[in-house]
């Protein structure tokens, strides 16, 4: 017998096997079709109960870090002690003339008048002012703010 001849019949029992195996099955299947589609659906019912207990995770550093690590403890020693992560914006000023200086009177005049809009505006759905949704160094602390008016502390009158 060749190796070929060999390969040949390992297929063909293989074949047989499952031809028997598939055999027996589908006659339990035919002969007890109520007990079949009973226990399919206790099975399927039983394995779908996880799906129950499924909590979906949407926080990028849930999904991508251990918290076990030392990076996770420092990000959550950082969260507990200066607050979640703060989104900055800056306002970039210039004059209307080509070669005019933001440095006038009149022009921070306008700033500070800017600045004193964006610190009365709030959220019209959620009615928060401004100071409750500035970034502060710590709690109930100072809205911060980097600007020329604070030489002035935002006041008109100090800077007339």
């Amino acid at each position: 017998m060749t190796t070929n001849d060999e390969e040949i019949s390992k297929q063909e029992r293989l074949r047989m096997w499952l031809s028997r195996v598939f055999g027996k099955i589908g006659l339990v299947v035919a002969r007890h079709p109520i007990r079949t589609i009973v226990c399919t659906c206790f099975i399927f019912l039983i394995v779908g109960l996880g799906i129950l207990r499924i909590q979906v995770e949407s926080g990028y550093n849930d999904l991508w870090y251990s918290q076990e690590s030392q990076s996770w403890r420092s990000m959550e020693f950082t969260n507990d002690r200066f607050g979640s992560v703060h989104r900055f914006e800056s306002i970039i000023i210039e004059t209307a003339t080509d070669k005019g200086s933001v440095l006038t009177r009149d022009v921070l005049a306008d700033v500070l008048y800017l600045h004193d809009k964006i610190v009365g505006t709030y959220n019209a759905e959620d009615k928060e002012l401004w100071e409750s949704v500035c970034a502060r160094s710590w709690d109930k602390g100072p809205c911060e703010s980097t600007s020329i008016l604070n030489v002035w502390n935002n006041d008109e009158e100090k800077l007339r």
